[in-house]
């Protein structure tokens, strides 16, 4: 699973668009392509990323932020 884990958020983050929020965290706009050469295909797998990062929810080792369209990862805090 830690393979699909991280691919999941990778298609979130090559396809969307990226930019800086006010506090600086990179964020991403997931109903615009990155790019122009993004096609139906590439953009499809941003919706099913999302779809299975909701569905693996707590067992990430990343936290999924949203507002709308607009997603953001966390890492999480370590136990130590």
């Amino acid at each position: 699973m830690d393979l699909a884990d991280h691919a999941a958020r990778s298609d979130i983050e090559l396809y969307s668009t990226h930019v800086l929020d006010a506090a600086g965290r990179r964020v991403f706009d997931t109903k615009i392509p990155r790019d122009d050469f993004i096609d139906e295909e590439s953009a499809a797998l941003v919706g099913k990323a999302l779809r299975y990062i909701e569905l693996r929810g707590s067992a990430l080792p990343y936290r999924l932020r949203r507002s709308g369209s607009v997603v953001w990862f966390e890492a999480l805090e370590s136990a130590d």
